[in-house]
């Protein structure tokens, strides 16, 4: 039995490395991104974003790791962030530093696993147009239940859309940019 669970662990990290990482790597590769991903490979990845001049982006899981590095980097593009998150410490401490480098930033208690928090951020939203909203949050792995990744992965982010829509649809060009990964594959 124990060699029929090393095969199968064998079996699927192998599928999801061709499936998932060698997938990407030979789209990107072979020039499918489109003229804007052929652009920046040509100018070694700098690349000049326009200003956004104060306009309010809201980025979930944003007290640590690749959310706080989106809120940062928008923060830099003159993005007004609303942090959202589940720890008050972490989000307080992130929109701090971003105020204290002159960008403007709030944090908001937001609980994926409770699709009630939605309406916290959307009253954070306040009646401003949002431009950006940036579904970041998200589990994986053996240590949550698969109903648990269905509501955190799945259900919040689309919870949470729904209560900014109306503060989406104030903003000319609003945009909900959803972060996944190929870890389903796994």
């Amino acid at each position: 039995m124990r060699q029929d669970v090393s095969v199968t662990t064998a079996y699927c990290t192998s599928r999801w490395l061709v499936r998932g990482l060698g997938a990407e790597l030979a789209t990107n590769l072979a020039g499918r991104g489109g003229k804007r991903w052929r652009k920046l490979l040509r100018t070694g990845g700098k690349r000049t974003p326009p200003s956004a001049d104060g306009a309010l982006a809201v980025v979930t899981g944003a007290t640590g790791g690749l959310g706080a590095e989106i809120c940062a980097g928008l923060a830099s593009l003159g993005y007004e962030v609303v942090i959202a998150g589940r720890d008050p410490r972490r989000g307080e401490a992130l929109a701090s530093r971003l105020r204290a480098s002159g960008s403007s930033a709030s944090y908001v208690r937001w609980d994926a696993t409770d699709l009630a928090s939605a309406h916290a951020v959307a009253r954070a939203a306040g009646c401003r147009p949002c431009a950006l909203l940036v579904n970041n949050a998200g589990v994986m792995g053996k240590a949550v239940s698969k109903a648990e990744t269905v509501r955190t992965n799945l259900l919040a982010p689309a919870a949470l859309t729904l209560a900014l829509l109306p503060a989406l649809r104030r903003h000319a060009s609003p945009r909900v940019v959803n972060v996944g990964s190929s870890s389903h594959l796994r």
